[in-house]
């Protein structure tokens, strides 16, 4: 228990053996500090150097597919980093190109990957002409996860059939709709395909392929 002013050796012996103990333990930490610093510089690096080189194989492949989908009118993407932008001055295309162009990107990027999940996508041709539909149909059923739509009634033409074909009519249509006092037309359509139709009190669910291509908004609308 004497302290360093002690004339004890064998007091002062001691206080040595616990300094190089503790100098020894801030050594190992030091030293450790220093692996685990060289240990993050290389896998900044190899994530820096790989982001790179699968960006790069990201826009070649991506730029074959858009050379076979937008023929009459590419967009071709110049480098992908944390987003992708386009070659030229132009910086954006039409909704339809643009939205074409990220399902190109997406397919393209879930390709490489042994992971399956579902792909989930709000208005997903919304702005594209018959020819995009098809074409954007076909890069979804080329994915080997599941697809979940969420669409609006105009979306169906040159889209719900080609998913179909494609996946064998291995297709789940679903048509859902907020019940309230000003949906009686609805309501009506809804009707013959639910036997506990009056039991629902919010929320209409339809599980049917007739009434997803049938159901109209309006009485003069045409969805198909």
């Amino acid at each position: 228990d004497d302290d360093e002013k002690t004339s004890s050796i064998k007091s002062l012996n001691k206080q040595i053996i616990e300094i190089h103990e503790k100098l020894a333990g801030v050594t190992h930490t030091l030293d450790m500090t220093k692996k685990i610093a060289k240990i993050e510089n290389i896998l900044e690096f190899v994530e820096k150097e790989s982001t790179i080189r699968i960006g790069k194989e990201l826009v070649e492949v991506c730029n074959k597919k858009i050379t076979d989908g937008l023929r009459e009118d590419p967009l071709y993407i110049e480098k992908i980093e944390n987003s992708i932008k386009l070659i030229g001055e132009q910086k954006k295309g039409s909704v339809g190109q643009q939205a074409r162009i990220g399902y190109i990107f997406l397919t393209s990027l879930l390709e490489r990957t042994a992971f399956k999940f579902p792909l989930v996508v709000d208005s997903p041709v919304t702005g594209m002409d018959g020819q995009g539909r098809e074409m954007t149909a076909k890069y979804i059923c080329s994915l080997k996860g599941q697809y979940i739509a969420f669409m609006l009634d105009t979306e169906k033409s040159n889209f719900t059939n080609i998913l179909e074909n494609e996946r064998n009519n291995k297709v789940t249509h679903v048509t859902a709709y907020r019940k309230t006092k000003n949906t009686e037309f609805w309501d009506n359509q809804a009707k013959p395909y639910l036997n506990n139709f009056n039991n629902k009190s919010d929320g209409i669910v339809v599980k049917n392929k007739d009434f997803f291509y049938s159901f109209k908004l309006t009485e003069d609308s045409d969805t198909n």
